[in-house]
């Protein structure tokens, strides 16, 4: 199963997606599939914007930083496995 996350700013600040699992964790982030804008990301907590469980245990997040209000929208992608 893919999840496509669609954000949009409505004020101005700092943002980030996090994506955490259900309560019951009968699914995982696939390893090496998370994506921004179609860019690949990291799964560690490292340069790039997003990680697998670093920032938050059990979480995939993203960081957009900064972004105006009606800055354009952000895709966020990630493939999910069942346990």
């Amino acid at each position: 199963r893919i999840f496509r996350l669609l954000t949009r700013m409505t004020a101005s600040g700092a943002s980030s997606a996090r994506r955490t699992p259900s309560p019951t964790s009968m699914h995982s982030a696939s390893a090496r599939t998370l994506a921004l804008d179609g860019g690949f990301l990291t799964d560690a907590a490292d340069a790039d914007a997003g990680d697998v469980g670093g920032s938050t245990p059990g979480a995939v997040t993203v960081q957009l930083g900064n972004l105006p209000a009606g800055a354009p929208a952000h895709v966020i992608t990630f493939d999910v496995g069942i346990n």
